[in-house]
Formats: C-alpha cells, structure tokens, sequence
C-alpha cells in the first residue's frame, strides 16, 4: 500500500478524462503537480512504494508473503555506462494516485518516427498498463513524472511531466494481461521534445518470433524470490539479459524471462536485436509475476498494440518551461 499524502495545499489542474473515439483506447489528460511538489520527500515515499509487480493469471505473482524456496534466477545487474543508448532513454515514473497515494515505475522513450506517416510528436514513453490504472485495486494516475537515464538522485536529461496516457480498455476494463501496456506522452520544454534530448528505442509489433535475446531494463527496489530490498531502494537501474520464451498460462500468451528484479521494475523495456550503438527494437516490457516469481513476463505486442501507439505518436502535447524540483 502506498501512502497516502494529503494534497490540501496544492493546486492540481483540473482532469479531464477523454474517451477517444474507438471505445478500444482510455485516453486521459493528466494534472500537472506544478512547481515544488516532486520535493525529495515525496521521492522518497514513492520510491518506497513501487507498484508492485502484480499478480498475473493462475499464479500467486511476487507476493511479498514469505515464498518457498526456487530455482536459481537470473540475478539482475547495475548500470554503469550511462548518458548513452539503450539506458539514456531508459527513467523512472514518479506517480501521484487520484487517492493521494504516491508510486514509482519504470518507462522507456520510443520512436515516433513511422514510415510514410511522419515524425510524430517525439514525446512518447512506453511503459505498463497498471501503472497508470488498475481496475482490480480502483488504481488511476493523477500526474506523473518521467526522469530519463535516471540514477542515484540525478536526472541528466531534465525532468519531463506527462500531459496524456493511452491505454487499452481490455486492460483498463478487462485486465486482460496481454493488452497491459502503455503509452505515455510528456508535454515538451521550450527547448524541444524528450526525444530529442534522450534518442528513442524503435519498438516491433504483429511479430510471430517468440524467442529473442534481449536485455530487460528497469528501476526495482526489490529482488526475487524474497523481494527482499536493494539497499538504493530503487535508485539505480539494473538489467537483465537472457533468451525470452513464449508461456500460455490460463489463455494468455506472454513472453518469459529469468530475471529478479520486482516492484519498481514494472514497464520496464525488453529490448532485443541491440547494435554496438545501443539501438533495438523493443518487444515488450515488464508487466507480472507468476508463481514462485523465478521470471518476468511480457505482453506480445499486436496490432492492436501498434494502434495505441500511433494514437500517441500524433498527440498533440504542451509547450512549457522544464519543470525543476
């Protein structure tokens, strides 16, 4: 449970949820926390509070009861190397809840650039379904702020608030895992848009290949199988690497990877196909655990994922003055 902070003193702009016009997508225009809010205290009750790494079909997920014992893990490693691909496009998600509530989560920049359909806004960020809502706990974000290339207290590439969320309804209504993604986009600065300050990881769609190798990038602040915490408490980014490969659990068809990190890392990027540049193609990202937790699992990403993301990718976004803390 995160906790609860009282907002009497703020003033929070009005939201305005926006039902697009497919019933499919939940779009929503977020409140900007304003000046002064994001202090370190606040970080520091967020960073305590991750969204968990949610329970996922037929399993008992990273529970946080004591676990029985499991097969060795992937134990995930430190960034070192950064301010450069993949991990400068790489942040943590700073989330103030409608309830008050205060959370963390990991996101990615992608690429909004498509062939034959332009540019786009450069302001997308990919990241989890439940960490903007979560029908199953009444959870919904009411601001949130990205930190790209985050680590140890420094934000290198500027502080980036998100002006709008597109999510699937299958997830917003449904829960329906394997629609638990999604597309953030961060107003721009007056002097330009994230992307143009962090690059953006491509992502791949409608793909039919199940087994990739990939890194798997995150912020937790707790590890498998106890999720016991890392003494940072989810102030550095951590990787793991390996071969994901396809599980079909109660219906559900994911992706798979041995990995340990847990809540924090949620939204976090798979990345695969990674050149010497440190440019890929994202394939899914962190979204649930099953069971003994020896694992994380990702949504395959569908048309219907790639619909989303050309909704982002021409949303329309703010101009404003590079927030400060």
């Amino acid at each position: 449970m995160a906790l609860s902070l009282g907002l009497g003193s703020l003033s929070l702009v009005p939201l305005s949820p926006v039902q697009a016009a497919e019933s499919t997508f939940h779009n929503m225009r977020l409140a900007s926390a304003g000046a002064g809010f994001w202090t370190a205290d606040r970080m520091r009750i967020a960073e305590a509070h991750p969204r968990d790494l949610p329970t996922g079909p037929g399993g008992s997920g990273a529970t946080r009861a004591k676990p029985k014992p499991v097969p060795p893990i992937t134990k995930a490693r430190v960034v070192t190397a950064h301010g450069k691909a993949p991990v400068k496009m790489v942040g943590k998600l700073y989330i103030l809840a409608r309830d008050g509530g205060l959370y963390t989560c990991s996101g990615t920049v992608v690429n909004t650039s498509y062939s034959k359909k332009g540019q786009g806004n450069k302001s997308v960020v990919l990241t989890a379904g439940h960490c903007v809502e979560d029908p199953r706990d009444g959870f919904s974000a009411k601001a949130m702020r990205f930190k790209p290339d985050y680590a140890d207290g420094r934000s290198p590439h500027g502080l980036w608030d998100i002006e709008w969320t597109w999510t699937d309804r299958n997830w917003g209504v449904r829960r329906n895992w394997a629609y638990d993604y999604a597309m953030l986009v961060a107003a721009k600065h007056t002097n330009g848009p994230i992307a143009k300050f962090t690059g953006a990881q491509s992502m791949l769609f409608n793909y039919k290949k199940r087994s990739f190798w990939v890194r798997a990038y995150g912020y937790p602040s707790e590890f498998t199988p106890n999720n016991t915490k890392y003494p940072d408490n989810g102030d550095k980014l951590r990787y793991c690497k390996g071969r994901t490969k396809a599980i079909n659990r109660s219906g559900l068809r994911s992706l798979i990877l041995s990995c340990n990190m847990s809540h924090g890392s949620s939204g976090g990027p798979l990345i695969a196909s990674l050149k010497p540049n440190g440019y890929g193609r994202i394939i899914s990202l962190v979204s649930f655990g099953i069971g003994k937790q020896t694992a994380l699992n990702g949504p395959i990403f569908t048309k219907a994922t790639r619909s989303l993301y050309f909704k982002a990718r021409v949303q329309k976004v703010s101009t404003v003055p590079p927030p400060t803390e």
